[in-house]
C-alpha cells in the first residue's frame, strides 16, 4: 500500500442514523493514511479520491 494520503469525502443527509464520526474511525484504522472530510467541508476538492455518498442526496449534486 502506498505512504500517499487517500482522501475520503462523506456526504452525510442521515446524521440522525448514520455516525460519520464512527466510520471515520473505522475507516483510519484500516487506512492510517487516509484523510476524512465530512461535506460540506470538502477542502480542495482536487484532494478527494473517494467519495461516499448516500441515496439522500439530489442529482446534479457535485455539478455547481
Amino acid at each position: 500500500m502506498s505512504d500517499e494520503p487517500i482522501t475520503v469525502l462523506m456526504v452525510n443527509e442521515y446524521p440522525d442514523y448514520i455516525d460519520a464520526q464512527v466510520w471515520a474511525a473505522e475507516l483510519k484504522s484500516r487506512v492510517p493514511q487516509l484523510e476524512f472530510r465530512l461535506w460540506p467541508d470538502a477542502g480542495d476538492k482536487s484532494d478527494i479520491d473517494v467519495v461516499l455518498i448516500d441515496k439522500g442526496a439530489s442529482p446534479g449534486f457535485f455539478e455547481p
